[in-house]
């Protein structure tokens, strides 16, 4: 068993902070867009750095963060960022497998499946094979934004090869799947300070 510190931003609205901190943590379904790896609780983990990006370039609109304790067993998460094994298990098992059924459906059924990517080759799995193929509480994944600010060359030979530089602070994000609510644990009022403060004193 692992614990890993993480960060969820939410926005917040006209309800009292009491109302809202009682509600978190957010669950984010599939419903017209696609969440990136199905139904779940999607955080920030280690650091608060892009739970305050996300609120103050994404959403746009006043916000709070809450920090919480995620306790699960390491071999339970599906490790898109550092596994390599698990990375290769999603391109040579798991995608092949549904765009096998991709295909099946497209030619043949009436009710064709969506096409192959991350969240929708997750989400079914998950839905039909979970027990099977995809017996996971959890999963990390990242995006292949490039942090400028932070990038450097390994050495300085780097600056003639491809490729051969840090890249920076990584967006990695965590959820935690629907079914797997028992993991988030520790909840704690983060940001802003009056969220913060009005929890304490109703605690």
């Amino acid at each position: 068993m692992i614990q890993i510190t993480c960060y969820q931003t939410c926005k917040t609205d006209s309800r009292d902070w009491r109302v809202l901190y009682d509600e978190f943590p957010h669950h984010a379904k599939n419903s017209n867009e696609y969440q990136w790896l199905s139904d779940g609780y999607y955080f920030w983990p280690d650091s608060d750095h892009f739970a305050k990006w996300w609120g103050t370039d994404r959403l746009r609109q006043p916000y709070c963060i809450t920090c919480y304790l995620i306790h699960i067993e390491y071999e339970k998460i599906f490790d898109m960022v550092g596994n390599v094994s698990h990375i290769k298990y999603f391109f040579e098992k798991l995608l092949k497998s549904y765009e096998a059924l991709y295909e099946h459906s497209r030619k043949f059924s009436s009710k064709k499946l969506p096409k192959p990517t991350i969240a929708t080759v997750i989400d079914h799995m998950r839905n039909f094979y979970k027990e099977e193929t995809f017996n996971f509480k959890a999963m990390k994944v990242l995006d292949a934004w490039i942090d400028e600010e932070f990038c450097i060359d390994f050495t300085p030979n780097s600056a003639s090869k491809k490729n051969e530089y840090f890249p920076g602070l990584a967006r990695i994000q965590l959820c935690v799947f629907s079914d797997e609510k028992q993991c988030i644990q520790g909840k704690i009022p983060h940001y802003p300070n009056e969220y913060c403060d009005v929890i304490a004193k109703a605690s």
